[in-house]
């Protein structure tokens, strides 16, 4: 009776063992699944070019920045959906205030996000650049987009800094129009407004 015992504890051990084997890898398979399904559920709109009320140009990666990190974002004649520097997806992500719902803005062609640089503290005149994209995390790549008003455009705010992206009024639209961080001037500031058309 005892042997018997010791024989059948024995077996339900080696059992135990075997299923164990057996589940952790499915098990694994099933948690990566899931990691896959909710990166995939990840909503994207777009692709928008997004064009300036101050002189009618398009936001636009330099070129020959080869889309690479630290390539500048600036003004330059509209010539989407052929000129992919130009075109952005909106990604949304999981940060939302009164604002609403916070994006990345990743350019079609780089696949980088469009970035305020860090080590210019967000401050008005803060550099627009393409950086490789970091995450819900990494505010200085999230952007609120919305209207305030609909006779003047969309406006791009920044999460970290709160500031708006802005075009340098004293280069007033013209190719190669330095791209910034601005505070806010209202509705009635043509250069920190945009509009977004989907291709």
């Amino acid at each position: 009776m005892t042997r018997t015992r010791i024989l059948r504890a024995l077996g339900a051990l080696a059992a135990g063992i075997t299923l164990t084997a057996l589940l952790s890898p499915a098990t694994s398979q099933a948690m990566a699944t899931q990691a896959a399904t909710a990166a995939s559920n990840t909503s994207w709109y777009g692709p928008y070019a997004f064009t300036s009320y101050a002189g009618g140009r398009c936001l636009a990666a330099d070129s020959q920045g080869l889309g690479q990190n630290g390539t500048r974002v600036w003004l330059w004649d509209c010539y989407p959906p052929s000129q992919q520097g130009e075109m952005w997806w909106l990604r949304l992500m999981p940060y939302s205030n009164t604002y609403g719902t916070a994006y990345q803005v990743v350019g079609v062609e780089s696949r980088r996000c469009l970035d305020a640089a860090a080590q210019d503290g967000g401050r008005n005149g803060t550099h627009i650049q393409l950086w490789d994209c970091l995450g819900a995390q990494q505010s200085n790549q999230l952007w609120w987009v919305y209207r305030n008003d609909y006779n003047h455009g969309y406006v791009l705010k920044n999460v970290a800094s709160g500031r708006v992206l802005d075009t340098a009024a004293q280069d007033w639209g013209l190719n190669g129009a330095r791209v910034q961080l601005w505070d806010d001037l209202g509705d009635n500031q043509l250069n920190q407004r945009w509009t977004e058309t989907t291709w």
